[in-house]
């Protein structure tokens, strides 16, 4: 009998088995057989026609503008004399193109063309934007002009733009901190 036993035991613990065997044998085929036909490969490029890149250390900058006192700033259209210069380089030129720096029109005072303080922090100063200024004369970003852009005389060539940044007032500035950001890209002429 203990026999008899044995075998069913030993029946019932085979017949678990191979059902299990048999179910993963199952999920393994039917996973195989639902498996696609067809498949879907994207493809991205660009072409462009000038070759005037910005080059890495021009991408990202941060520029420090002197600080100033608020009495230098008392009235509408009042710059300051302290100003802080930065540059902006383009790689890999054609010889022939005549390439520039084209400011987006974000963060600029339509009125003044400067670019508005964006710190709103507690001590954020009031009435100072900060303005632009390439070959000694003031750029007015929401009216921007050509006049500024130069030609690659050779191939390969790095064209770089040295601009000045300044306090302007737009009234009677107060004292606090002054922040803004400008975004640019390559333009050609």
């Amino acid at each position: 009998m203990r026999i008899g036993v044995f075998d069913i035991k030993w029946y019932l613990k085979m017949n678990k088995l191979l059902g299990s065997l048999s179910l993963l044998s199952l999920c393994l085929y039917a996973g195989s057989s639902f498996a696609g036909t067809t498949g879907k490969v994207n493809f991205h490029g660009f072409v462009y026609g000038q070759t005037c890149q910005v080059k890495n250390t021009s991408e990202n900058q941060h520029v420090f503008l002197p600080s100033v006192r608020s009495s230098s700033l008392m009235t509408a259209g009042a710059t300051s004399t302290e100003q802080a210069n930065f540059n902006i380089e383009f790689v890999n030129c054609t010889a022939g193109v005549t390439a520039g720096v084209k400011f987006d029109q974000i963060n600029v005072n339509s009125t003044s063309g400067t670019l508005q303080n964006t710190y709103n922090g507690p001590f954020s100063a009031n009435n100072v934007n900060i303005q632009i200024m390439a070959n000694g004369q003031t750029i007015d970003l929401s009216q921007q002009d050509t006049s500024h852009y130069k030609e690659a005389l050779v191939d390969d060539a790095v064209i770089s733009y040295p601009f000045v940044a300044r306090y302007y007032a737009t009234g009677k500035a107060t004292q606090g901190l002054v922040e803004s950001y400008a975004t640019f890209k390559v333009d050609y002429k």
